[in-house]
């Protein structure tokens, strides 16, 4: 691993005369320059946050930007970030990265039985089980990568993985621009416009709880698997400002968070509730929740930590 490190210090938060619930983090007080923020994770004391021009590091005080220049990083693109079996695992736009205390391993389709280097998502799944959604096949790692889902191993028309999230009972749940596939034990099934009531085929965000949650560009899908029933969500019939759906995830009180292209909202399955986290209109990239219920919310321009209870930040990360 390359040695050059930038590392930066931040000033205390208590000085941006921000609320109990909220904390902020953007060019103006931090090294976090306006950049897409596409995923963010937490591990012990450190967070974790990818953007499509490098990774930054924060320990609560320090910030470290990672890029090709001072790391192993093959690429700047972070496409998404995990922690998984006490490892960090980084999806790039050219490999995989597995940090490992101090020590970075990057996997490629030149050195592993990858498929391809886009790497969109990275999931576990009940058993501990690794999964990898790749922009050419959906990828099981246990000792190896060993490709299940793919064009030529399994005849699916669009092995374009986007989006991946894998159910209660260890269905995956694959989104492509052609609709969203289930996967389990080699059977595979597609979903779309044409065979269901699926109302978009372009499948961003995909969340799980006792049933399946759609993100599309037309709005939220509910599909209730054991009874085959679709239930659609937009801005006809609930408090959506729009259909445009970027994320989709479930906190630990079993509500859905909803990132749109106009804000964030939150549904318990029979009340939908809006959360003005910031002035004005943003897009929400991505939504991450840790351990303590901390929502860290990525936009183009900032980061948001906000938690409904109060954010006490320093304790949260440890």
């Amino acid at each position: 691993m390359k040695k050059q490190i930038f590392i930066f210090f931040l000033i205390p938060l208590t000085l941006f005369g921000q609320t109990g619930n909220i904390r902020l983090f953007n060019s103006k007080n931090s090294p976090l320059l306006a950049h897409k923020i596409t995923s963010t994770t937490t591990d012990n004391n450190i967070v974790w946050i990818g953007t499509l021009e490098g990774l930054y590091k924060f320990d609560g005080v320090n910030w470290e930007f990672l890029t090709m220049e001072n790391t192993d990083l093959p690429s700047n693109k972070i496409l998404c970030l995990g922690k998984l079996n006490d490892k960090i695992y980084i999806g790039t736009s050219k490999g995989l990265v597995v940090v490992s205390e101090n020590n970075w391993s990057v996997y490629n389709n030149e050195n592993s039985n990858l498929p391809a280097n886009k790497i969109r998502r990275i999931k576990q799944d009940n058993n501990g089980v690794i999964w990898i959604a790749t922009s050419k096949g959906l990828v099981k790692k246990t000792d190896r990568f060993e490709i299940v889902l793919s064009k030529v191993l399994s005849g699916v028309n669009d092995d374009d993985f986007i989006s991946l999230a894998i159910d209660k009972n260890n269905k995956k749940w694959l989104g492509t621009n052609t609709g969203i596939y289930s996967y389990k034990e080699g059977i595979w099934r597609l979903y779309n416009t044409n065979n269901s009531l699926l109302p978009d085929n372009h499948i961003w965000s995909i969340g799980v709880d006792d049933n399946v949650w759609v993100g599309t560009r037309k709005g939220v899908a509910n599909y209730i698997d054991s009874e085959n029933v679709w239930l659609i969500y937009n801005k006809k019939n609930s408090p959506l400002k729009t259909n445009l759906i970027k994320s989709l995830v479930f906190d630990g009180y079993d509500r859905l968070w909803v990132g749109t292209s106009k804000g964030i909202l939150t549904f318990d399955g029979e009340e939908w509730k809006r959360h003005k986290i910031w002035r004005g209109t943003k897009e929400v990239y991505s939504i991450f929740i840790d351990e303590n219920d901390n929502k860290w919310i990525g936009s183009k321009q900032a980061l948001y930590l906000y938690n409904q209870e109060g954010v006490d930040f320093m304790q949260q990360i440890k």
